[in-house]
Formats: structure tokens, C-alpha cells, sequence
């Protein structure tokens, strides 16, 4: 008989995170790196050719794009990364693997928090010298984000959307929330959304359908009867 597929809410997939760490004994580093690693799988499989900006925000979300970044490096892909927050600001899993990123030395530029739209897109440019950039990969806002994007954020997004790069999205697109959908009036527009552990309602809402392009759902390492499990268990919310 089948398995229905899950639909979580940002709650409840956090939920499953701390269920992975404190039950089973996953570290949220191995979460992490198993999130990131999967989205270059898959995006290795849309057969990329030039060169992939990684757009890395605050918290996990901004670690995964660490992850991704390094990965893709292993591959011969030639990455860079544009950082949208203040990397001092990093900590646990997140801080770990942007260190490991910066010891490899991955070409990164630092996003000024009042650039324009203009700007930000100069310093792209700067940053790839000619390059041709084919791919960008959305690591700036996770599930955890609530309410609409920073205005520090707002030109990078907006850069992101009028290019003619191809966006994957890691987790969900910014600007876009996981229980409620499209709640700001700029977010990233994606042609594939890479999700974890479960789709999330936001995702699948009418209004976010322009928004997050083709889905796919990657497990981190955790197995479907430990998601149910965790489900089962998690409190209920009042």
C-alpha cells in the first residue's frame, strides 16, 4: 500500500530537526551537509554549464548555501558566493561550514546593506569578470523566516528576478513563507524549489505557484517512519 507524501508545517519540520538530533543522534551539521549536498545532486542533473552564484543569508538556511557552494567546487563547478548578512553573525551548524568554505578559499563578495538594485548587480558582474553566469542558488531565507524580506535584501532579490539566470531555491523562495504563501510583494521568483523532509503548505498555496517553479522534496538522512514517528509525538500546539 502506498505512503501518502507529507505536507509539514514549518513547526513541524522543525520539530523533526530537534526529533533527529535528540532522539536518533544526527547532528544538525550532518542535516545540514546532507541538505546541501542533495541540492547539487540535483542540480548537477539539470546539466550546468558556467558559472553558479550562491546567495547565502543568516541561520541554516545561509549554512546550506555554504554546504552547496563547497560541493559544488568538489565537482569542478565554478562557484561563487554572494553573502546578503553579516558572517560574524554565524553560529553552530551554520558557522561550521561557512568556516570549512572559507578555507577553501571560495570567492565570495559581501553585499552592502544599503546597495541598489544597480549595485548589487555591478558587484556580481565584478565578481565573475565576464563569466558566464548560467545558475543562481537561493540560500538566503529558510523556513524559519517569518514576515516579508529584510529591505537590505529587497535589491539582491530583485537583481536575482530580473536577470536571465536560472534560480534554484533552497528550501522555499525568499519572500515566501512556508505555512502562509506569498506575504511580501518581493520575493524570488524560482524555476525549481529544493525542499526538505516534506513539502510545506506555502508551497503548494494558488498564489505561490508563479513563485517556486518545479518542487522536489530531498531527504536529509532521516527515514520516512522517523518523520511519522516524530509527527506522532510532537506536541500538540495550543
Amino acid at each position: 500500500m502506498s505512503v501518502e507524501p507529507l505536507c509539514l508545517s514549518c513547526a513541524q519540520v522543525q520539530y523533526v530537526d530537534r526529533y533527529a538530533m535528540e532522539r536518533l543522534g544526527i547532528p544538525g551539521s550532518v542535516l545540514m551537509e546532507n541538505a546541501g549536498r542533495g541540492c547539487v545532486d540535483l542540480l548537477v542533473k539539470q546539466e550546468v554549464e558556467g558559472a553558479v552564484l550562491v546567495l547565502c543569508g543568516p541561520g541554516n538556511n545561509g549554512g546550506d548555501g555554504w554546504v552547496i557552494a563547497r560541493h559544488m567546487q568538489v565537482r569542478g563547478i565554478n562557484v561563487k558566493v554572494g553573502l546578503v548578512c553579516d558572517a560574524g553573525k554565524y553560529r553552530g551548524d551554520a558557522a561550521i561550514h561557512w568556516r570549512i568554505a572559507q578555507a577553501l578559499g571560495i570567492p565570495t563578495v559581501q553585499f552592502s546593506p544599503d546597495s541598489t538594485e544597480e549595485q548589487v548587480s555591478q558587484l556580481i558582474s565584478a565578481l565573475f569578470q565576464g563569466e558566464r553566469l548560467r545558475w543562481v542558488v537561493d540560500a538566503m531565507l529558510g523556513t524559519g523566516a517569518k514576515g516579508p524580506p529584510r529591505q537590505h535584501m529587497l535589491p539582491v532579490i530583485e537583481a536575482v528576478n530580473r536577470a536571465e539566470w536560472r534560480c534554484l531555491a533552497v528550501d522555499l523562495p525568499s519572500g515566501l513563507d512556508a505555512d502562509q504563501g506569498v506575504i511580501s510583494t518581493t520575493l524570488v521568483r524560482a524555476d525549481m524549489t529544493a525542499t526538505f523532509v516534506a513539502a510545506k503548505p506555502g508551497l503548494l498555496t494558488e498564489d505561490a505557484t508563479p513563485w517556486v517553479g518545479k518542487i522536489c522534496v530531498l531527504d536529509i538522512g532521516i527515514p520516512d517512519h522517523a518523520i511519522r514517528a516524530a509527527i506522532r509525538e510532537m506536541p500538540t500546539q495550543r
